[in-house]
């Protein structure tokens, strides 16, 4: 997150570390905090990125999309926001709205760990595994700013690697495979921003 402080519209520092100690929490808590915080910092984009992303691990998807909608409206440079609306966008299989919702990473530099995680999950929906393995692998190493998005990427590269057997190499995966390794690996990640 960004380290600017505007005193009217973000809440203060102990604020938003008293909500990540309420992250480690019970969900009911953290929302209850975030739904508190929220009255008193409506304008805030972080608030309602960490509220997203509690909805998106209770699997509240429409509610963590009006979440991170909220924060891209409120900041459109938070990348992280509009990189985790569109991996909930391709969760539930609506690939066109994940690649709207991408289209501006891509005036990220080419180097940009958001927007190579981007590529990789777009080249897997298209089943181009092999290019997305190698996306997502650079994108991961390339990870330095957002460290809590690798759980996801590197539960999506296991079931990739799971599913790669020397005599299956030329089989492609269905649609229904495609969306559960998708999903496995959204699911799987325990972490919420």
């Amino acid at each position: 997150m960004t380290s600017e402080f505007n005193s009217s519209t973000q809440c203060h520092d102990h604020v938003m570390t008293s909500i990540l100690q309420a992250m480690q929490d019970t969900d009911e808590h953290a929302l209850n905090l975030l739904n508190d915080k929220l009255a008193n910092w409506p304008l805030d984009y972080r608030l309602w990125f960490l509220r997203g992303a509690v909805h998106a691990g209770q699997q509240r998807h429409g509610e963590a999309r009006t979440d991170f909608v909220q924060a891209i409206t409120l900041a459109p440079e938070f990348h992280v926001a509009r990189f985790m609306l569109g991996l909930l966008e391709l969760m539930n299989t609506r690939v066109a709205e994940a690649t709207a919702t991408w289209s501006l990473l891509d005036r990220l530099p080419e180097n940009d760990p958001l927007r190579v995680l981007k590529e990789g999950l777009v080249s897997l929906s298209l089943d181009h595994f092999d290019l997305a393995h190698e996306q997502l692998n650079r994108g991961l190493a390339l990870n330095q700013q957002y460290p809590l998005v690798n759980a996801y990427v590197r539960a999506v590269i296991g079931q990739i690697e799971a599913r790669a057997k020397p005599d299956s190499s030329a089989a492609s995966l269905t649609d229904s495979q495609v969306n559960h390794l998708l999903l496995s690996g959204y699911q799987g990640n325990q972490t919420r921003h």
